[in-house]
């Protein structure tokens, strides 16, 4: 029987730019803010011209977690906080690069810091109930999403994390139909129709699990993961020739079970 894993839950959480510099518009994942992010050099020039420019730490700080230097971003934005001790978005950031370097705890007590100091910022709901995810704290994270879901209810990324909780708590419809709201609202998220693809495995719906591995392959063709659990499936299925094709492709892509 295949597990169901904590695949989905965002190890990258949802930062947000500081508005104040140039092309700062929008919140947005980490990971797809490099086109509107200011680079390090234009920030470390704002800070030059003017040391107590919170606005530039965050964004600098954004810069450095893209590039994965963790503890530069998060030096950046405690230097933010120490300029605006009520500055959330610095508070949000600080407990992402807190999360990549799975220090959890510091990040839920930044998250915390700032839902109190803005009850309605959506995204924070959303990192902390992620990081109880991952965390398996699983009511925790499910009532952070649902609140994040509240906020904001266009939120793809809300559903497939929560879709994911009630799947590590058995709570298989419940996940299907998070994982299906995040299809609606993004029909190419590969992971979604992956995530529901294992659920429907635990319920023993191996002909619709076998219909969403296919598609997270046609959006992802290069998943190699999705390949083994759709050549397990076929497996369980006694469909040999189409069972070793599957595992013999997930092995090609690179894809090393857990022992």
């Amino acid at each position: 029987m295949i597990c169901l894993l904590l695949l989905g839950i965002a190890g990258c959480g949802k930062s947000e730019q500081a508005k104040d510099q140039p092309n700062g518009e929008t919140t947005q994942n980490q990971q797809q803010q490099s086109e509107e992010q200011p680079s390090i050099a234009d920030c470390t020039e704002a800070i030059r011209t003017n040391p107590d420019d919170a606005e530039a730490y965050v964004n600098r700080g954004i810069a450095y977690d893209e590039m994965g230097e963790h503890d530069k971003a998060i030096a950046d934005y405690s230097e933010a906080i120490r300029i605006k001790p009520d500055y959330a978005k610095a508070y949000n950031n600080r407990g992402i690069a807190y999360d990549e370097k799975k220090e959890h705890d510091k990040a839920i007590g930044d998250y915390n810091k700032t839902l109190e100091l803005d009850p309605n910022y959506g995204d924070a709901y959303f990192n902390r109930g992620s990081t109880y995810g991952e965390k398996g704290e699983y009511d925790k994270a499910i009532a952070d999403l649902t609140k994040g879901i509240e906020i904001d209810p266009k939120d793809a990324d809300s559903y497939n994390n929560r879709g994911i909780a009630y799947g590590e708590k058995g709570e298989y419809d419940k996940a299907i139909a998070d994982f299906a709201k995040t299809i609606e609202l993004d029909p190419t998220d590969g992971d979604a129709y992956f995530y529901r693809g294992i659920v429907y495995d635990e319920k023993g719906e191996h002909d619709k699990a076998i219909a969403d591995y296919t598609e997270a392959i046609r959006i992802n063709p290069d998943d190699a993961e999705v390949y083994f659990y759709r050549g397990s499936t076929y497996g369980d299925k006694g469909d040999k020739a189409k069972a070793e094709a599957d595992l013999a492709k997930a092995k090609e892509l690179g894809y090393e079970p857990d022992q």
